[in-house]
């Protein structure tokens, strides 16, 4: 209670008694108060800490699940260029084989025509000219 409420209550003046009852009234629930704040202040402390803590435990955990994600796709596209490369091998093999097969690559027979439009060719190659047949057409 306070004061006022104290003088209205009773209708006399209030006494040097009341009014140190209700000083020390005050006085301890301001102790209380402080008390119940500086533990309130603590526990407020503590939960930064620990979030402080956690936010730093989840920076660490993402950034590991990140260079895990990193490598798995490393990894992948490691084993794809490897598979391409062998399948490429394969076509180059392949292709070397048809082109060993290839009747533009056998031996030109040794007839003087033969000749003379290997010999033009070259020659054309060599002035940077584009080969003929030698056969001119009208």
């Amino acid at each position: 209670m306070n004061l006022e409420s104290i003088a209205r209550s009773t209708k006399r003046p209030v006494s040097l008694n009341d009014f140190l009852e209700e000083f020390e009234s005050m006085v301890n629930q301001k102790r209380e108060l402080d008390a119940q704040l500086t533990q309130a202040l603590g526990e407020i402390e503590n939960l930064k800490a620990q979030l402080g803590s956690r936010s730093d435990s989840l920076l660490e955990t993402k950034e590991r699940l990140l260079r895990q994600e990193f490598e798995r796709k490393y990894q992948d596209l490691l084993v794809e260029v490897r598979k391409e490369r062998t399948l490429h091998g394969k076509q180059i093999k392949d292709l070397k084989e048809q082109l060993s097969a290839c009747i533009c690559n056998r031996e030109k027979p040794t007839d003087p025509f033969w000749n003379s439009i290997r010999h033009r060719s070259q020659q054309a190659q060599n002035d940077g000219r584009p080969a003929t047949s030698g056969i001119r057409r009208t």
